[in-house]
């Protein structure tokens, strides 16, 4: 179980790093337009499919991608692996196509520990992606990150394993 832990743990932290890419120029890729990319390439799916909540960030602040205290879910990670567990349902078609694989969700915890901005990083299958979203959005508000003991807007990245 602690070796799990750990695994889960390492991965979060990996998924946590800003992605960053540099054109002919020399300039970096602004982090939105490597997701769009990211979407794009790993996903095929159609415009009017794809899911994306844009909620106003409290307080029109820009989320950070690290913190001194990233936001958690409220009775940690074992209990939101659990909301996750629980709340899945595993996609009919997914499921007769044998579609198996980890999706990978990117969100922002709000200073008032609301998940907004919810968008696939990395798909597998429509349908399976679009499970994601919705057991993210489902999720109750988590503990905001903390910058300086202030809360803050963070992004967060989330691994989801579908498996047979």
């Amino acid at each position: 179980m602690k070796k799990i832990s750990l695994v889960i743990l390492c991965v979060l932290m990996i998924t946590c790093t800003p992605d960053r890419k540099k054109d002919n120029t020399g300039k970096e890729t602004p982090e939105k337009e490597i997701i769009r990319e990211n979407i794009k390439e790993e996903v095929d799916i159609p415009e009017t499919e794809k899911e994306v909540i844009t909620d106003n960030i409290s307080n029109g602040e820009k989320p950070l991608v690290t913190v001194e205290q990233m936001p958690s879910f409220k009775g940690g990670e074992a209990e939101m692996f659990k909301f996750i567990s629980n709340n899945m349902k595993y996609p009919a078609s997914a499921k007769e196509n044998g579609i198996q694989g980890r999706v990978t969700v990117r969100f922002v915890i709000t200073s008032a520990g609301k998940i907004t901005d919810v968008q696939i990083i990395r798909g597998i299958d429509p349908a399976c992606d679009k499970e994601a979203i919705r057991i993210v959005k489902s999720m109750p508000d988590w503990e905001p990150g903390k910058q300086n003991g202030k809360a803050v807007s963070v992004y967060y990245t989330l691994p989801i394993k579908f498996s047979l």
